[in-house]
């Protein structure tokens, strides 16, 4: 009876520490995970003022090249007039805001 109770306490102890072992190599995950997520998150964060900061680059370009004189202007402008009706609604609504900026 001793022995089946030291049996008994010995499964136990095991059991125990291989269970702390297991919560341990979780909780590493998980900490490397929220590490990742933030990482993530910067680089999101840095991509979206890249956007931002491009497309108002874009912008002013579009806007100095619509203020200057050259050759083929009229040709660009014929061209916006002319979207390719294959495009659908969506696709040519926006076609027609970008050229219209």
């Amino acid at each position: 009876s001793i022995g089946k109770t030291m049996d008994l306490i010995d499964n136990v102890t095991t059991a125990s520490k291989e269970q702390q072992s297991s919560i341990e190599n979780i909780n590493e995950n998980i900490n490397s995970l929220d590490s990742r997520t933030q990482e993530n998150a910067s680089v999101a964060s840095e991509s979206n003022t890249i956007a931002q900061q491009t497309n108002s680059m874009a912008q002013e370009i579009v806007e100095k090249a619509q203020r200057q004189e050259f050759l083929g202007k009229d040709l660009l402008t014929r061209r916006k007039k002319s979207i390719d009706l294959s495009y659908n609604k969506e696709e040519k609504r926006k076609i027609e805001i970008l050229l219209k900026k």
